[in-house]
């Protein structure tokens, strides 16, 4: 896991790309996401009522463990982190509405959470459930705060923007390669000793988090940025959350025997989010190639006429 001081340069980091990512928005832009309230109801659909569909669905078919059932239960349930956010700026998607999301999903989660875990492992013995207020609050003004002084620094015309923007897309980069250079070896010995049906469901809960989520929309006659967003969305869990909830939610014998399930979604979704953040802004890019070149033979038409 991070140690003390690489917990610091990554916190750092992705408020440097926090701010960043604040320098490229404006309140107007929330005002508009606030005019379509289904962008925001769809995807807290899909992230309180897919996922944790999905997740079910993988425990049973692959016939996990009761307790890797509910820790993938529980990943499920988890709302949205920051770095979705990031993933959304990198992939071409709609930024505002991401943060919104992640906002609408945070707070969504202090009832919804609890609930699902409970509905969907009320076959197996829960105990009591603690939500970790702190720590969902915590990650609610990490976002907010690093953002809100980006807006800010652009609502004042500060100079040096782009240079802003280009040290935060860095930075944010290096965060999620010392995250993954840091995670996974530490968590290698531990997965090596566990069994291959969870391993294949962590895979598959993400791959198909990001999949569903962007096909889903599309089908629903949604555009291709709102698609994206709401993909990313859906599959990059806060499974530091997930974490938490487990430890103060359950005894030190079930978090030792389960407690790497939501451990190692977070690092290999990381990876994953690495591969269909990039597809996506490939997509974009060529999308953004189209439009241009038809627009170019319109104005030609247009012109000879």
């Amino acid at each position: 896991m991070l140690s003390p001081i690489e917990q610091i340069l990554v916190m750092v980091s992705m408020g440097a790309l926090m701010i960043g990512m604040g320098t490229t928005l404006d309140w107007r832009s929330f005002k508009e996401v606030s005019k379509q309230p289904k962008h925001l109801l769809l995807g807290a659909g899909m992230q309180f009522g897919l996922l944790p569909l999905l997740a079910w669905s993988l425990a049973m078919s692959l016939s996990l463990s009761p307790e890797a059932a509910l820790a993938l239960v529980m990943v499920g349930c988890t709302p949205g982190g920051s770095s979705s956010n990031m993933y959304t700026w990198f992939a071409k998607g709609d930024v505002p509405l991401s943060l919104s999301m992640t906002m609408f999903s945070t707070i969504l989660a202090v009832v919804l959470m609890p609930a699902l875990v409970a509905f969907y492992g009320s076959q197996l013995p829960l105990g009591e459930l603690v939500v970790p207020w702190k720590q969902i609050m915590g990650s609610l003004l990490f976002v907010l705060i690093p953002v809100a002084f980006g807006i800010f620094l652009k609502s004042k015309n500060v100079k040096y923007l782009p240079q802003i923007q280009k040290i935060g897309s860095a930075l944010g980069i290096s965060a999620v390669f010392l995250m993954l250079a840091s995670w996974l070896p530490s968590l290698a010995n531990k997965l090596l000793n566990e069994f291959a049906p969870e391993y294949l469901a962590v895979l598959l809960l993400g791959n198909c988090g990001f999949l569903l989520g962007y096909t889903l929309v599309r089908l629903f006659g949604f555009p291709a940025t709102i698609a994206r967003t709401i993909s990313l969305e859906t599959g990059l869990q806060n499974t530091l959350l997930t974490f938490t909830m487990m430890t103060l939610s359950f005894s030190t014998a079930f978090v030792d025997k389960v407690g790497w399930v939501p451990l190692m979604y977070g690092a290999c979704i990381m990876g994953m989010g690495l591969f269909w953040m990039l597809l996506f802004r490939y997509l974009a890019i060529k999308e953004m190639q189209s439009a241009n070149s038809n627009a170019g033979e319109l104005t030609s038409k247009l012109s000879e006429s």
